[in-house]
């Protein structure tokens, strides 16, 4: 009878062990379903945050170049003015019956006039190496 009592005592012992086994797989699977709930959550929120740094990149590059265009249509203003004020000094010059030095005081008066009226271009933004505000003229004329 103390073997048929020990074989039920192994018997519950064994089942005791698969209702733990079971218990803890079932644990395990929730602990999974959780891990992969957060991850996907995570990967998300990511996702979200990276989408949002990209537009605010594109915006910046977009301003950046509608800005350097700006100021490159600017500089190329500025050097047709001063091309066409050269050429036509060039015909004054050529074209007057004075004194080649009263012609060349002339236009350099004048070429300084148009210097102190054009506008200065700020080079600080567009090149790393100067400070906002660093303005750069186009003179190109002699003091006299």
């Amino acid at each position: 009878m103390s073997q048929a009592v020990n074989e039920l005592d192994d018997e519950d012992q064994a089942l005791a062990i698969d209702v733990q086994q079971s218990k803890f797989l079932g644990d395990v699977q929730t602990v999974e379903a959780a891990i992969q709930l957060q991850t996907t959550e995570l990967k998300q929120m990511i996702d979200r945050q990276s989408d949002r740094l990209l537009r605010e990149v594109k915006v910046a590059r977009q301003q950046r170049e509608q800005e350097v265009d700006r100021r490159k249509n600017d500089v190329k203003r500025n050097q047709l003015v001063l091309q066409d004020f050269q050429k036509y000094s060039e015909e004054v010059k050529d074209k007057s019956t004075t004194p080649k030095g009263m012609v060349g005081d002339l236009l350099l008066r004048e070429g300084r006039g148009l210097l102190i009226r054009a506008p200065t271009t700020d080079i600080g933004s567009l090149n790393p190496g100067y400070g906002p505000g660093t303005t750069v003229s186009l003179k190109l004329l002699p003091q006299v």
